[in-house]
C-alpha cells in the first residue's frame, strides 16, 4: 500500500505530530510525500489513500482534489472541532494499526458543484465539500438574490448572503445561520439564508436532483463574493448567477473508530 503524508505546516509548527504518524508508518507501508509532487494532485494520483494532518479545513482542501483521483483519506485531527478528521492525536497509534489490518470503512460523502454564469456562458465552476456561499463582500452591506429551484422562483432574499450546503456542511456554517442539521451519509441539498430581513425566510432541504440558482439582483453598490468550503471564491456581479447542483464526485472519508454520525455531533457538539 502507498500512503501519501500531507500535513498543514500551521497546525503542527515543529511536524511532531507528523514525526509520530511517519515513525510509526515506516517500513509498514509505502510512504510519499507533497514535497516530491509538482502538485496535490500528483501526489494523489500515486498513491492508493491519504493520511492528511490538520483541521476540517486542511481536510476540505484536500477533498476537493482527492475525489478527482477517488482517493481515501483518514484524517488526523490538530484543528477544534474536528467533524472530518477521524483520529485524534491521543490515539494515532491505535487508528494507524485499524488502517493497516484493514479493519475500517469508507464512507462516502455528497459532494456540490457550483458554476458561476455571467452573460450566459460559465466563467468558473467549483465542487464543495461544505458548501458554496454568495455573501457581501463587507460585513456592513447586504446582498439581493433571487433563489430558484429547476428554474422555478422560490423566494428573495435582502440578506447578508446565502448558504448552498450539503449534508457534511449542515454542521458548518448552515447551522450557525440557522440551518438545520442532516445525517451525512444522505444526499441532499440545503438553502439557508443569512440573517435575511425578513420575517418569511426559511431554510429548504432539497433533493440532490434539484438544480438551485442564486440570481444576484438588485444592485446595492456592494461587491459580492463566492466562497467555496470557506476558501476559495470569485468575486461576484450585479446578474450573475451562480448554479448548484450534485456533483459527480464523491469525497471517500476511512472510518476506523466505528463512531456514526450522533455519537460524533454529541461528542463534538453536543450540551
Amino acid at each position: 500500500m502507498t500512503v501519501a503524508v500531507y500535513t498543514n505546516m500551521r497546525k503542527d509548527t515543529d511536524l511532531a505530530v507528523t514525526e509520530r504518524v511517519v515513525k510509526y508508518l515506516d517500513g509498514k507501508c509505502n510512504m510519499i510525500f507533497r514535497k516530491d509532487f509538482e502538485s496535490f494532485g500528483d501526489m494523489c494520483a500515486s498513491c492508493d489513500a491519504l493520511v492528511i494532518l490538520g483541521g476540517d479545513g486542511t481536510i476540505l482542501n484536500a477533498a476537493r482534489v482527492a475525489c478527482d483521483y477517488d482517493k481515501p483519506i483518514l484524517g488526523i485531527n490538530l484543528g477544534t472541532v474536528g467533524f472530518l478528521a477521524e483520529v485524534e492525536v491521543d490515539k494515532i497509534e491505535t487508528c494507524l494499526d485499524r488502517f493497516l489490518a484493514g479493519e475500517y470503512e469508507i464512507e462516502e460523502r455528497f459532494m456540490i458543484k457550483a458554476e458561476i454564469i455571467r452573460n450566459g456562458e460559465v466563467i468558473a465552476t467549483y465542487k464543495a465539500l461544505n458548501d458554496v456561499v454568495v455573501s457581501a463582500a463587507s460585513f456592513k452591506k447586504v446582498v439581493s438574490t433571487d433563489i430558484l429551484v429547476d428554474d422555478d422562483y422560490i423566494a428573495s432574499y435582502d440578506a447578508d448572503g446565502v448558504v448552498i450546503a450539503t449534508p457534511t456542511g449542515s454542521t458548518a456554517y448552515s447551522l450557525s445561520a440557522g440551518g438545520p442539521i442532516t445525517d451525512n451519509t444522505m444526499k441532499l441539498i440545503l438553502v439557508t439564508p443569512i440573517c435575511a430581513h425578513t420575517l418569511s425566510s426559511r431554510p429548504l432541504i432539497l433533493p440532490p436532483e434539484k438544480k438551485v440558482t442564486v440570481e444576484l439582483t438588485r444592485d446595492r453598490e456592494a461587491a459580492s463574493f463566492l466562497t467555496v468550503d470557506g476558501n476559495d471564491g470569485e468575486k461576484l456581479l450585479q446578474g450573475d448567477k451562480v448554479v448548484i447542483s450534485a456533483s459527480e464526485h464523491t469525497t471517500k472519508l476511512i472510518r476506523v473508530n466505528g463512531m456514526n454520525f450522533y455519537e460524533i455531533l454529541r461528542r463534538k457538539i453536543g450540551n
